[in-house]
C-alpha cells in the first residue's frame, strides 16, 4: 500500500469462487483513511470518510452509496471462523477513490498494489498550510447590518465573498473570512439568512464594543444577567449564566439577539471574542444547560437532529480547519509567528482524538498507541512534541477558548519556538500536536 508492504494480523484475504479478492472490511477501509462502524442489530457495516458513505449488509450484493442503492457482482461475507466481515477489495477501495493494480509471479502468486486516494482524510486545504495576511482595510467596522436575521446579500455587501465555506454543527454553513488574520470573522448562514456570527478581531464592533475591551466595560454596557430566558411555542427555557471571578464567558441580550462574550483570564479578563446568535441557535448550543417548562403541545427548540456519519466526518474536518485559523489569529494578535500546518502530524493527532472518542478515555497516554512521542515515532515523525487535548466542546471556537484559558495549554499555543502543528478532531475530542 503506497509502496509499503502490509500484514493482515488476524484474518488473511482470499479468492472466492468468483475469483474476487476478499479482504477484512475494517483493515482495508481504515488503511484508506475511512472510518468503519458496525451495527450489531442488523449486521450492517457503515464505511465513511469526508465525502463518501457506504452502507453494506453481510451476505448480500446490495449496498447503499451516498444514499443511492447499488448492486455488485459478489456477496459480502461474514466469516464465523475469523469473526470478521469480508468484502471485495476492488469495489470498496475504488468507491473510496483508491487505485488498484496487480502483478502475477511465475509461481501463480499475485501481488496487489493499492494507493491511498490523494484526498485521504482531507485534513486542511493546501492553501491553509501557510497562513497569509492582508492588512486590515476597514478598522472598527460595525456588524449591525449582518447580525442574525440579516440576508446573505447583506453579508456579501459588508464582507464580500467568503474565502471558503464549512459545515456548522447544526447543519448551517459557516462562511469563513480569513484572508486577513487581523480581520478574521465567520458567519453562519442557512436558508439565506444569518444564524450566528463569530469574531476574535478588534476591527469589528457590536454596539460600540470590540475585542480587547475590558471586562468592566462589557458588563457596564451589557448587564450580566443571572439568566437568559427564551419563549417558544408553548415552551419556556431558562439558562443560568456562570458566576464568579473566573468567568470565561457569559451571554447577554443585545436588542433581539443573544451575544456570547469570551474573556481572557490571563490578560486582565479582556474581551477576546464575540459570538452573536438568534434564540434558536442559542437554545440548541448553550454549553451551560437550561431548564424548561412546557405544555403537552409544545414545539421544542432544543432538539437537534444528529448529523449523518459522513456529515459528521465533514464537521470534524471543518473544526480542524477553523481551529487552525483561530490558533494563528491568536498568535498574530500577540506578534508571534504563525504556525505551519503539517498534514502528517494532523493524521497522528486525529487518530488520537478518534481513539479517545471510540474507547471513552481522555488522556495523553493511550493503551493503544502509548504516549505522544510513541505516536509520533510510529509515524516516522519527530518525537520532541508538545500535545494539547480537549474534550466536551461542541466546536473549535469553544475548544480554542477553553484551551487559551488553561495556563499549560496556552503555553504551547503561544510558544514562539513551536512553529509547526497538526490538528485532529473527532466529535467533541480535540488534539493539537506542536513541534519546532
Amino acid at each position: 500500500m503506497n509502496g509499503n508492504k502490509v500484514t493482515f494480523d488476524d484474518a488473511e484475504p482470499y479468492l472466492n469462487e468468483a475469483r474476487r479478492t476478499m479482504v477484512p472490511v475494517r483493515f482495508v477501509s481504515e488503511n484508506l483513511g475511512a472510518e468503519v462502524t458496525w451495527n450489531a442489530s442488523d449486521g450492517s457495516v457503515l464505511i465513511s470518510n469526508s465525502t463518501q458513505e457506504i452502507l453494506l449488509y453481510m451476505n448480500s450484493r446490495e449496498l447503499i452509496y451516498n444514499g443511492e442503492r447499488k448492486k455488485v457482482d459478489t456477496d459480502t461475507v461474514y466469516s464465523s471462523i475469523y469473526q470478521r466481515n469480508f468484502v471485495p477489495l476492488r469495489f470498496v477501495s475504488e468507491f473510496l477513490g483508491s487505485k488498484i493494480d496487480y502483478t502475477r509471479a511465475s509461481n501463480g502468486h499475485f501481488t496487489i498494489y493499492l494507493n491511498k486516494p490523494q484526498t485521504e482524510h482531507s485534513y486542511i486545504s493546501p492553501e491553509l498550510t501557510e497562513q497569509k495576511n492582508v492588512e486590515a482595510s476597514n478598522p472598527l467596522t460595525s456588524l449591525e447590518t449582518i447580525m442574525p436575521g440579516a440576508s446573505f446579500e447583506e453579508v456579501i455587501t459588508l464582507l464580500g465573498e467568503p474565502y471558503r465555506k464549512e459545515i456548522h454543527n447544526l447543519g448551517y454553513e459557516w462562511w469563513i473570512y480569513n484572508h486577513s488574520l487581523s480581520e478574521y470573522i465567520q458567519v453562519a448562514v442557512s436558508e439565506g439568512e444569518v444564524q450566528e456570527l463569530y469574531t476574535l478581531s478588534d476591527q469589528y464592533m457590536i454596539h460600540d464594543v470590540s475585542v480587547n475591551d475590558s471586562f468592566k466595560r462589557i458588563t457596564e454596557d451589557f448587564t450580566m444577567e443571572p439568566s437568559i430566558n427564551v419563549e417558544g411555542h408553548r415552551v419556556a427555557y431558562t439558562m443560568k449564566n456562570p458566576v464568579g471571578e473566573e468567568v470565561e464567558s457569559y451571554y447577554a441580550r443585545v436588542d433581539k439577539h443573544i451575544v456570547r462574550f469570551y474573556f481572557d483570564l490571563h490578560e486582565q479578563r479582556r474581551l477576546t471574542g464575540m459570538r452573536a446568535m438568534n434564540e434558536d441557535t442559542f437554545v440548541k448550543t448553550s454549553p451551560f444547560g437550561f431548564t424548561y417548562s412546557f405544555y403537552s403541545d409544545a414545539q421544542f427548540m432544543h432538539e437537534v437532529e444528529p448529523l449523518p456519519l459522513h456529515r459528521q466526518n465533514q464537521l470534524n474536518r471543518a473544526n480542524e480547519r477553523i481551529m487552525f485559523d483561530i490558533m494563528n489569529v491568536n498568535r498574530y494578535k500577540r506578534n508571534i509567528g504563525v504556525l505551519k500546518l503539517r498534514q502528517d502530524i494532523s493524521r497522528v493527532a486525529y487518530n488520537h482524538s478518534k481513539d479517545m472518542r471510540n474507547f471513552a478515555f481522555f488522556s495523553h497516554e493511550s493503551a493503544y498507541s502509548g504516549y505522544p512521542w510513541d505516536r509520533m515515532k510510529a509515524a516516522g515523525l519527530p518525537t520532541e512534541v508538545n500535545e494539547n487535548i480537549a474534550r466536551g466542546f461542541d466546536d473549535a471556537i469553544n475548544a480554542n477558548a477553553g484551551l487559551m484559558n488553561s495556563e499549560g495549554h496556552r503555553k504551547a499555543l503561544l510558544n514562539p519556538s513551536l512553529n509547526e502543528v497538526g490538528v485532529g478532531v473527532s466529535g467533541s475530542y480535540y488534539t493539537q500536536k506542536f513541534i519546532r
